[in-house]
């Protein structure tokens, strides 16, 4: 995480000092000093500074909270985009963080920094200070994409209300789970039937855990959060375009239902990896590109729809399904990878997709 710290006053130099060795071995850290007090004083007004940093991890001042509230008011507007915003007073006897609690991860920066200060940190989140399962938190550290704010701040007030959650999901579950959620497998999500209410469970709340659209619009009152567990694997023939290759792996995850903001990983063999429509795809995806040789692709176990034409050009019968599968084998346990979707071929560009099952952690 990229930090940086601004302090006003001499004392709260010495407490930005504290702050970037308690950090430094984690996070990039940068301390500016701003003021009559520093001969290096940094040039820019505070409103000029904070629109500079705004962008990054996080940002600390040392100050009140009244002008740290001031300084960031302009630049404030989602909580998907917003830094980490922290207040430490000159003093060091409390860290109190003012935006992006959850997701920016300002919370558990300012429970770091009073644990080894032994300041106080000031939390004011609801889950937070009841002590309970926050979704969003839970969302963050598992890698899990947030497809609706309203429905997680649902979700959050239910469990605050003393109400239970039903977390549907296939993945391997690993740590305690707390007391107002249970777990169970998508199979009995899909048996409830379409736009019904897990209230059949007794809870108010459900969270579906899933990759596919079918899951997650099988319930009216749930929070969607689509784990990262699909691998796209590609074949194409030299130059062609982003949208080809969008066209055609849209058509294949059309074809196995699961939606795109689950593709961890798009693959293929390494005469590709200087393709721009495959780069410029990934890269519209937010997602890592793996490249293999053809003899990584021929050592993959299993049966895959061969090519004598594509043996020729790559030096393997098949790109899309065998890199598909091995790059999702390459992540974590090889034998929870599974070739979901065999070669769809369309204009030129042939895709596949592997899946796992992955890993949902509570802690």
């Amino acid at each position: 995480m990229k930090i940086s710290i601004l302090c006003l006053s001499l004392p709260g130099y010495e407490t930005a000092l504290a702050l970037r060795d308690i950090l430094k071995t984690e996070h990039e850290t940068e301390i500016f000093r701003k003021g009559k007090s520093f001969a290096d004083s940094i040039p820019d007004s505070l409103h000029e500074w904070t629109e500079k940093h705004f962008e990054e991890d996080a940002i600390i001042f040392v100050s009140s909270a009244g002008i740290a509230v001031r300084a960031i008011a302009p630049f404030v507007q989602s909580k998907k985009t917003d830094p980490a915003v922290l207040v430490v007073d000159d003093m060091f006897h409390f860290v109190i963080p003012i935006l992006s609690g959850h997701l920016g991860g300002a919370n558990g920066l300012a429970s770091q920094i009073a644990d080894a200060k032994d300041a106080t940190a000031v939390i004011t989140t609801s889950t937070d200070i009841h002590g309970k399962f926050a979704p969003d938190v839970f969302a963050k550290k598992n890698g899990l994409v947030i497809t609706d704010f309203t429905r997680a701040k649902e979700a959050a007030a239910a469990l605050v209300r003393g109400e239970r959650v039903t977390v549907y999901c296939d993945s391997v579950v690993v740590g305690p789970i707390p007391e107002e959620a249970q777990v169970k497998p998508l199979n009995q999500l899909r048996q409830l039937g379409t736009l019904r209410s897990p209230k059949d469970d007794s809870n108010s709340f459900a969270i579906v855990i899933s990759p596919y659209e079918k899951d997650g619009t099988a319930l009216e009152n749930a929070l969607w959060l689509i784990p990262k567990t699909v691998y796209l694997g590609i074949g194409l023939r030299e130059g062609k375009n982003r949208e080809d290759v969008e066209r055609t792996a849209s058509a294949c995850m059309e074809q196995a239902g699961i939606t795109a903001l689950a593709v961890k990983k798009i693959s293929s063999v390494d005469l590709k990896k200087k393709e721009a429509g495959l780069l410029a795809y990934a890269e519209s995806l937010h997602c890592d590109t793996e490249f293999f040789t053809s003899e990584a692709l021929r050592s993959v176990p299993g049966e895959f729809t061969e090519s004598e034409f594509v043996r020729s050009i790559t030096g393997v019968g098949n790109v899309c399904e065998r890199s598909a599968l091995l790059s999702a084998m390459g992540d974590g346990d090889e034998t929870d990878a599974v070739l979901m979707e065999r070669k769809l071929p369309l204009g030129g560009v042939t895709a596949a997709i592997a899946i796992k099952k992955g890993t949902i952690r509570f802690e």
